[in-house]
């Protein structure tokens, strides 16, 4: 709540209210922490100020001259790595500390809403490069997917179904909320109906002020 309220003040003094928007609201309601938002990966002065040229780096940059070079990126100097058969001028990564790849992990599962291991180092390998980033991802450890994600394959298969092949012809609705965020300034609350099409899985999310069946109604005929 610290970091809405935050970013309410933020928003608020360029003429943008949230307060009494329940669908912008919601938006930045799933925003991480700001412990964990603080050690946004492209922030390069972050990256920089956890010793990016530290005796890591500096050992591997003596032992591997080709693939270790400098970069100056927002006014700091950040190490980075390309193989020496790559372009250092298009292909270079940004070369990255043991302490500095955990912390990309947290920040990386938490924006990328617990994505399991092979996105998470995916993602992360695109643009940062250290040798052991497989070894971390594999061994990091997330509470949240600890309780809410199986261990292993689903059991069993889906059911045989009729097929459909004409779209909107079939619709799948459901309700949710209400959802309240409170902080000293503003508090709202707000509800949404969910329109999906089987046949192309097309999603429609309409806000809705009530769960009257006459509102829901007319909104499912002007979704």
């Amino acid at each position: 709540m610290h970091l809405l309220f935050s970013l309410t003040l933020l928003l608020y003094s360029i003429g943008l209210d949230i307060s009494n928007d329940p669908d912008l609201l919601e938006c930045f309601l799933n925003l991480p922490l700001p412990d964990v938002a603080e050690t946004n990966p492209d922030n390069f002065a972050w990256i920089h100020a956890q010793k990016n040229t530290g005796t890591e780096l500096a050992t591997k940059a003596a032992k591997y001259p080709d693939q270790y070079f400098n970069k100056i990126i927002d006014g700091g100097i950040i190490v980075c790595h390309a193989l020496p058969d790559e372009n250092h001028l298009t292909q270079w990564k940004i070369a990255l500390t043991k302490e500095v790849v955990i912390s990309l992990i947290k920040w990386y599962y938490c924006i990328l809403a617990h994505p399991g291991w092979k996105r998470s180092r995916i993602t992360i390998q695109a643009r940062y490069y250290h040798t052991d980033i497989r070894k971390h991802v594999n061994i990091f450890h997330c509470d949240f997917c600890q309780l809410v994600k199986l261990p292993h394959k689903g059991m069993g298969l889906l059911p045989e179904c009729n097929f459909t092949n004409t779209p909107w012809y079939e619709v799948v609705i459901n309700l949710i909320g209400p959802w309240t965020a409170k902080t000293d300034q503003f508090s709202g609350a707000f509800y949404a109906l969910t329109c999906i099409d089987t046949t192309t899985n097309l999603l429609e999310r309409v806000h809705i002020d009530t769960k009257s069946s006459d509102a829901i109604a007319r909104k499912l005929l002007l979704a």
